[in-house]
């Protein structure tokens, strides 16, 4: 369900037009656009001043959250409006603001920074604490209107990575790179029950994720190599095989990330030569069916025309 926001066409921007020599410079910086409209009501009624500057971040976010859900005829009687928002809780204001909004919607503005957002934000976290990312809007240590977008990009990957959110700390580009890991290993029936693998995933720090992936993709199998090979060539054929070879050679093979994708999604074959000395080469093949050596290297990662 998605959570409104009770309509006040152009509140704010009548309230600017109205008591534009009201703002000051000290609330524009918290309060944005509403600047004027608070200063309205803290010229009648200095006291809503007082409760405003030293509100909890929660409450503070109730009182914007109401202020942009105003009526217009709030201007009428200014005063009135102050003393209803001093009479009343933040919690009921909230309430009445956004009354299809889930209870956790308090907790998540704790995590707000300190100033006013547009409406807009309020309702996307609204939305989300009613998704499976729930539990990653309220972990996260702080929210701002970037984490909220990424948080609803996020929602739409695999449930495993929404378990990992801890350990991605709101980074995107990460959460896709686990995202396609982990349909990887699905797809290659690698992973063990999602209950038990977003057990462990809860739990891992950021260093965590990829040890999480390289452990499930070491018996992975690569596509099969397009054309026959006989000795001294051979195609490596799994992902164990291309990191045990990778030490052998002492190169980075053993323990780069993408390498190991490669092999398994075939975008990459590996092929080694068993002469004197060894080369390893790593093939690309083409939709033609034509494939061209990437590069190819001895041990110790010389390349192959020093040999």
């Amino acid at each position: 369900m998605r959570t409104q926001i009770k309509p006040c066409s152009n509140t704010t921007a009548r309230a600017t037009a109205v008591v534009q020599e009201e703002h000051s410079p000290m609330l524009c910086g918290p309060l944005g656009e509403l600047a004027p409209v608070v200063a309205a009501l803290v010229r009648v009624t200095p006291a809503f001043g007082q409760r405003l500057l030293l509100a909890s971040p929660a409450a503070f976010h109730a009182y914007v959250i109401h202020l942009h859900a105003l009526p217009p005829e709030w201007r009428d009687d200014p005063g009135a409006t102050a003393r209803h928002m001093l009479e009343t809780s933040p919690r009921s204001l909230l309430q009445a603001a956004m009354p299809e909004a889930p209870a956790t919607l308090w907790r998540a503005l704790r995590r707000l920074e300190p100033r006013a957002f547009d409406p807009v934000i309020y309702r996307r976290i609204a939305e989300l604490l009613e998704t499976r990312m729930a539990d990653a809007v309220l972990a996260a240590p702080k929210l701002d209107m970037e984490q909220v977008c990424n948080l609803l990009e996020m929602h739409e990957l695999d449930p495993l990575v929404i378990a990992a959110h801890g350990a991605l700390g709101g980074d995107l580009t990460r959460a896709f790179a686990l995202d396609t890991c982990i349909k990887l290993l699905r797809r290659h029936d690698m992973l063990e029950p999602d209950e038990v693998a977003a057990r462990v995933l809860r739990k891992v720090g950021p260093a965590g994720l990829w040890h999480f992936v390289r452990r499930r993709l070491l018996d992975a199998k690569a596509p099969p190599f397009p054309v026959p090979l006989s000795p001294p060539l051979r195609a490596l054929t799994t992902v164990r095989e291309l990191v045990e070879t990778g030490r052998r050679f002492g190169n980075c093979l053993a323990k780069e990330p993408r390498y190991m994708l490669d092999l398994v999604t075939g975008r990459q074959h590996f092929v080694v030569m068993e002469s004197d000395p060894p080369v390893i080469a790593a093939v690309e093949i083409y939709n033609s069916g034509l494939f061209a050596i990437d590069h190819a290297e001895g041990p110790g990662g010389v390349k192959v025309s020093r040999l």
